[in-house]
C-alpha cells in the first residue's frame, strides 16, 4: 500500500531521473505505466480513511474529544458537549482486514489505545503514539446505520464502554465485556465536516 507522499516522491524521483537521463520515448512510457501503477495504490489508501464523530449511543447529545492534560501522553479521550472542533474528530483508517486504527484528527500522531496489559472490566481507553500494538487497533462490528461497537483487536471479548451510559461530559470511556443488548457499548461514527 502507497500513501500520498510516498507516492509523490516516487513520482518526483522518476521525474528527475527522466529528465537528467538520456530519455528514450521507452523510458518515458516505462515511466508512465509505473506512475499508472502507482495511482490506484494511492487512491485506495486515501479512500480507506473517514473523518468521522465518535458518539455514544446512549448520551448522543455528547461526542468523544480528545483532551490535553499537559503531557502527550497523558491526553485522554472523555465525553464533551459537541463544539466541531478538530479535537472532537476521528479518523478512522482501515489497516488490513475488519482491523482499524482511530487516529485524532487534532493530532495525528495519537491513536485511541488501550495499554494495560491486564485487560478486564473497567481498563480505560487512553490515547498514545501509533506504535502498531494490538492495543491500538480496532475492530468495527456495524449494527445498523452508523451504529457500531468498537472492540480492541488485542482483546475482542470486549468493547469500548461508555462509563455505564453516563450522559455527562468529561467522562472517559472504559472496556467491558461485549453484550449485543446493551447500548452502553454502542457508538455513533457519523462522517464529519472537516
Amino acid at each position: 500500500m502507497v500513501d500520498n507522499a510516498e507516492y509523490n516522491a516516487k513520482v518526483a524521483f522518476l521525474f528527475d531521473i527522466s529528465m537528467t537521463s538520456n530519455t528514450t520515448p521507452k523510458s518515458i512510457a516505462i515511466l508512465l505505466l509505473f506512475v499508472g501503477m502507482l495511482l490506484p495504490a494511492a487512491q485506495t489508501q486515501t479512500s480507506r480513511a473517514r473523518l468521522v464523530t465518535i458518539a455514544p449511543v446512549s448520551a448522543p447529545q455528547l461526542v468523544l474529544e480528545l483532551s490535553p492534560d499537559g503531557i502527550k501522553e497523558r491526553f485522554t479521550p472523555h465525553t464533551a458537549i459537541p463544539t466541531n472542533t478538530a479535537n472532537q474528530k476521528w479518523l478512522c483508517i482501515e489497516d488490513g482486514v475488519d482491523t482499524y486504527i482511530i487516529r485524532s484528527a487534532w493530532d495525528k500522531e495519537l491513536v485511541l489505545s488501550v495499554i494495560d496489559p491486564n485487560i478486564r472490566c473497567g481498563t480505560k481507553v487512553t490515547m498514545a503514539i501509533d506504535h502498531a500494538r494490538a492495543g491500538q487497533r480496532w475492530s468495527l462490528t456495524h449494527i445498523n446505520g452508523d451504529i457500531f461497537f468498537i472492540a480492541p483487536r488485542c482483546t475482542p471479548n470486549f468493547v469500548i464502554d461508555n462509563f455505564g451510559g453516563n450522559k455527562s461530559p468529561h467522562t472517559q470511556p472504559d472496556l467491558w465485556t461485549f453484550n449485543r443488548n446493551d447500548n452502553h457499548l454502542m457508538w455513533l461514527l457519523k462522517t464529519a465536516i472537516p
